[in-house]
């Protein structure tokens, strides 16, 4: 079968990779655990052994396909990884494939075959967004767990509704990213390219039903999200989710809380008479039974409730991160991150006439880069920069950079007033710029003079007062870059490995499918601790400490005025500007975002005055204007010109036709 010869090449291409004196170790290592005939291990060691030598060799052949000499080749290579649920290797996972024929053939449904057969894959949490977006990046995976798993045992237990905790421990996960592993590229290939694996069980992990895949788009989407989330920091902190789902499984069902204040849990037990223990001093310390937050006590365990599940605030205290501490990607991390970015090379074109080399074009020539440019995610050019064959000249220089964290503002900007009203932008710009509606440009009464914006612009004041206690704008830039800092000096560490090293991307997928040793020297210089030139001034180009303040006010307002992608692009390309946005370190952007947010006062405003005298207009069609109120009656007079103060005169009476007519 397909799978048999799979598994086979990827046998025969792993031992060519290793070393004399790796084999000589595979050799001794055969000898002692396995009851074979030594011309077999010799044979299966000297290093000559190809998929054709395989074909013409039953003996050798069969040895290859029991899968004994897969594990001691792995653990040689330094490739050991195996499910910490089914403790199965890759290898022995995709082997399934080929043993379980019969009862592949006995399932009835989706469900039953992938709690039959699948692969292993990284545990990740995903944050799904509202059913009704189904986009493929309309997801968020805000975990990557370093402990493989295999994709039936997780299915068996999503259908059993039985959560699954992972080794790091910390909340449970239900969902696999899988990947092309080059411990078993070939095959493993092979098993994600199957409908089970490449469209039921994405779909599943995507939006939790079984057949609402969208195509390869699904893959790099779980692909590049978890790329990003690998590569930030470790936290000096303890998730909250993770400190809330320990504390659940240690506690909940068996402790108490306070009556009167709610604290808990407090673990009451041994004894039901608390009384009788209470202030007994054991060792250097002393019992305490009494509520440690209020004071409360009674000796009556029936009288403490049973603990909610609520975590005090107390022990959240330790999720706190120290913000200033210094803080480096682990090697792990970068392991994780590198077999991403190598699974995404295979499924995705990562030449010149690919869509990941495309958009990283965009990105060196300054285009917008809108989800109407064809940019779903910022995540998807994050995992091109990372995996294409070569970048174009002066991608990481400050006017890309400085475009791609501007967009990423604006996205931000854009799902925060989905959920609370694109007019909440206008208000925080107009709060930290000192910018109001008495300082826009006032409407005439005349409206068809007021319609001639030209004249009005021109006179627009571009004043502006930046007044960080009326809106905490550098927190809000600083909350949304922060994370992808560390995620572009990722990626510029990766291009400078891959280029100070002969072969590029291809050299590094061949040492990664020998074994850790052979790319020792990427993972090493990959953890160096970072410099001033990759902080986020650096990377907006940001070089004197007093334009700072200004720089993140321009990037905050500039996100919030224009989160819509129309409002990013020109009209050239079907968007709504003249011209493109400017650059957020000129003074003089903020000082058009300042003119730009009094002209939509302005436009407010006239466009109210306009439907008020559309209505008042609706008088002058039914008779007499003198019916109108006071307020009404001056308000068209003022508003109507030609052809429509002809007809007020017309309807008016006469003392105020002679004074006025």
């Amino acid at each position: 079968s397909r799978m048999r010869e799979a598994l086979r090449r990827d046998f025969c291409a792993k031992l060519a990779a290793m070393s004399a004196d790796a084999r000589g170790q595979l050799r001794q290592v055969l000898l002692v655990q396995s009851q074979i005939p030594i011309p077999v291990v010799d044979c299966l060691c000297s290093g000559s052994i190809t998929h054709s030598t395989l074909a013409g060799n039953a003996e050798l052949a069969h040895f290859v396909d029991s899968g004994k000499a897969v594990q001691p080749m792995l653990e040689v290579c330094g490739s050991m990884r195996r499910s910490y649920l089914s403790l199965n290797t890759v290898w022995e996972e995709l082997k399934e494939w080929l043993d379980s024929a019969s009862a592949i053939t006995a399932c009835n449904d989706e469900w039953e075959l992938l709690v039959t057969v699948g692969t292993l894959g990284l545990p990740i949490e995903v944050k799904r967004r509202a059913s009704t977006d189904l986009t493929p990046y309309a997801i968020e995976v805000t975990r990557v767990c370093a402990s493989p798993a295999d994709t039936p045992s997780f299915m068996a237990a999503l259908r059993a509704d039985s959560p699954i905790v992972p080794p790091e421990g910390g909340a449970a996960v239900a969902d696999l990213l899988v990947l092309v592993d080059p411990d078993a590229p070939r095959a493993s290939r092979l098993a994600m390219s199957s409908p089970l694996i490449r469209e039921v069980y994405t779909s599943m992990v995507h939006c939790r039903e079984l057949h609402m895949c969208q195509g390869p788009a699904m893959h790099l989407a779980l692909h590049a999200h978890a790329l990003f989330n690998v590569v930030q920091p470790p936290s000096p902190g303890v998730r909250k989710e993770d400190l809330e789902a320990h504390m659940h499984r240690q506690f909940l069902g068996r402790a108490y809380q306070c009556a009167v204040c709610s604290f808990g849990p407090i673990d009451h037990f041994a004894c039901g008479d608390l009384a009788a223990h209470n202030g007994q001093r054991v060792g250097n310390g002393v019992i305490n039974n009494a509520c440690p937050r209020c004071g409360w006590f009674s000796r009556v365990l029936s009288e403490w409730p049973k603990w909610d599940g609520t975590v005090p605030e107390e022990a959240l205290l330790s999720c706190l991160q120290d913000e200033n501490e210094p803080r480096h990607i682990t090697a792990a991390s970068i392991e994780i991150a590198l077999r991403i970015c190598y699974s995404a090379r295979v499924l995705w074109d990562a030449g010149e006439k690919g869509e990941a080399h495309k958009l990283c074009t965009k990105l060196a020539n300054w285009d917008t880069l809108t989800s109407a440019d064809g940019l779903e995610h910022p995540v998807q050019l994050l995992l091109a920069l990372a995996v294409v064959d070569k970048l174009p000249d002066g991608i990481f220089g400050s006017v890309a950079m400085s475009q791609l964290l501007n967009e990423v503002c604006a996205r931000r900007a854009e799902d925060e007033f989905h959920r609370v009203g694109a007019t909440v932008g206008r208000r925080r710009t107009g709060a930290f710029l000192g910018v109001s509606y008495f300082s826009a440009p006032k409407v005439d009464h005349d409206l068809s003079a007021a319609r001639q914006c030209e004249a009005v612009l021109e006179s627009c004041r571009s004043d502006y007062a930046i007044d960080p206690d009326a809106f905490d704008f550098k927190s809000w830039v600083k909350g949304a870059l922060a994370p992808w800092s560390h995620a572009v000096l990722f990626v510029r560490r990766l291009r400078h490995a891959l280029n100070s090293r002969e072969g590029g991307w291809n050299r590094l997928a061949r040492d990664m499918e020998s074994g850790p040793a052979a790319y020792a020297d990427v993972t090493i210089e990959m953890q160096q601790p970072a410099r001033n030139r990759d902080s986020l001034a650096a990377l907006l180009g940001v070089r004197c400490k007093e334009d700072t303040q200004r720089v993140l006010a321009t990037i905050a307002a500039q996100a919030f005025l224009h989160s819509t992608p129309q409002s990013r692009r020109t009209k050239d390309v079907g968007g709504l500007l003249n011209e493109p946005l400017g650059d957020v370190r000129e003074e003089q952007t903020l000082r058009g975002l300042a003119v730009h947010l009094r002209m939509m006062y302005y436009y407010d405003n006239l466009a109210e005055k306009q439907r008020r005298y559309n209505e008042l207009r609706k008088e002058l069609d039914r008779g007499h204007v003198h019916s109108l109120s006071k307020q009404d009656f001056w308000e068209l007079w003022h508003a109507s010109f030609g052809e429509d103060r002809r007809r007020f005169l017309m309807s008016a009476n006469q003392f105020f036709l002679d004074r006025y007519g």
